[in-house]
C-alpha cells in the first residue's frame, strides 16, 4: 500500500476504519486521510466531507476523453504492482459494453464479491450505475453471506475470480435457485509458451497448468498450484500445493495415483503438500512465493537438467 501511494502520487486516501492497522504501516506523509466508518455516525469523516462540499457544480477540467480517469495497480503476482492507466473513453465504453453483455437493467441487483479496486471492479461500478441498478456491498468475501444475500436481496448478477466461485459453489449453503443469476468468472487462458508455467524435467516439457487441471478434477480438491522444484538428477520435478474442500480428506499418495490415471507418469507430481495457498488481495495464487520458498539457496528458480 505504501509503495502504491508513493508511486501514484496520491494526495487523498479514503480509509475504511476497519483497515486502520494496515494504513498505519503504509506511511501516509503528504496524504490527506478521510476515514469512512460506513455508518454515517459522528466518526465518519467521509459523510462530513461530502456534506461540506459547495453546492455549485464544479467546472470540468477534462480536455480530452483519452485522458486518464484512474491508475489501477496490478496484483503483483510476479513482483511489484504496475500502475495501469485507464482512459475516460476506455472506461465508459467498457462499462456500456458490460451493460449490454451482462443484461443489466434498472431491476438488476449486483452483488460485490469482486473487489472494486481490482481493475475498477472490471468497470462494473460504472456499468451498474449506468443501468440504474442496485449495488449490494460486502466488506470481504464470505460464502455463507453470499448465499444469504443472494436469497435475501434477490441478487441477479455478480462477478468472481475462479477461487471465489469455487468457495461459493462448494459451500454447505449452496443450493439451486428458482431464478437465473449471472455469474461472470475471469479465467484468461495461459500462454502455452509462458516460461514459468513450463517445468523442464530431464529435458521433457511439463505444463504446470495441465497438471493442475488434472488434480482439481479430484472431488476432494478445492484448488491447487503446481511448480517445478529442484531435483538432483532431473533438474526439476513437479510439486503440487493443494487446498482441500471443507471436510474433505485425501493423501499425497491418493492424489499422485489420481494423476497417474490421467497423465503420463513423468508429468505427475513427485510430492504433494496440503494447506492454504499464498494469494494476492484479488485472490490470485502467488506462485512466485512458492518458488522462492522451494528454490531458496539456488542460483536459479528453473532447473535445466
Amino acid at each position: 500500500m505504501g509503495y502504491i501511494l508513493a508511486h501514484s502520487g496520491a494526495r487523498f486516501l479514503l480509509l475504511d476504519t476497519r483497515l486502520e492497522g494496515l494504513a498505519g504501516q503504509a506511511g501516509l506523509a503528504g496524504v490527506r486521510v478521510i476515514r469512512c466508518a460506513g455508518d454515517g455516525g459522528p466518526g465518519d469523516r467521509y459523510e462530513g466531507f461530502l456534506a461540506g462540499a459547495p453546492p455549485v457544480r464544479p467546472v470540468s477540467w477534462l480536455g480530452d476523453e483519452e485522458e486518464t480517469i484512474s491508475v489501477n495497480y496490478t496484483s503483483g503476482t510476479t513482483g511489484r504492482p504496475k500502475g495501469v492507466q485507464y482512459s475516460y473513453r476506455g472506461a465508459y465504453l467498457n462499462a456500456l459494453g458490460e451493460v449490454i453483455v451482462a443484461g443489466l437493467g434498472a431491476g438488476s441487483v449486483y452483488l460485490w464479491t469482486l473487489p472494486m479496486f481490482h481493475c475498477n471492479g472490471w468497470c462494473f461500478p460504472w456499468a451498474v450505475t449506468a443501468a440504474a441498478a442496485r449495488h449490494v456491498m460486502m466488506p470481504a468475501v464470505d460464502p455463507a453471506r453470499v448465499w444469504e444475500l443472494i436469497d435475501g436481496e434477490g441478487v441477479t448478477h455478480y462477478n468472481a475470480a475462479p477461487t471465489v466461485q469455487l468457495m461459493i459453489l462448494n459451500h454447505p449453503r449452496a443450493h439451486r435457485l428458482g431464478r437465473p443469476v449471472t455469474a461472470m468468472v475471469a479465467a484468461a487462458p495461459p500462454s502455452p509458451n509462458r516460461g514459468k508455467d513450463i517445468i523442464i524435467s530431464g529435458g521433457e516439457n511439463i505444463s504446470s497448468i495441465e497438471v493442475e487441471q488434472a488434480i482439481t478434477a479430484h472431488p476432494a480438491v478445492l484448488e491447487c498450484a503446481v511448480i517445478g522444484i529442484p531435483h538432483p538428477h532431473w533438474g526439476e520435478r513437479p510439486k503440487a500445493f493443494i487446498t482441500l474442500n471443507q471436510d474433505a480428506a485425501a493423501t499425497p499418495e491418493e492424489i499422485i495415483a489420481f494423476c497417474r490415471d490421467r497423465l503420463a507418469r513423468y508429468k505427475c507430481p513427485d510430492t504433494v503438500q496440503f494447506g492454504p495457498l499464498p494469494k494476492t488481495s484479488t485472490g490470485k495464487i502467488q506462485k512466485f512465493v512458492l518458488r522462492d520458498r522451494e528454490w531458496a539457496g539456488h542460483d536459479n528458480k528453473i532447473g535445466r537438467a
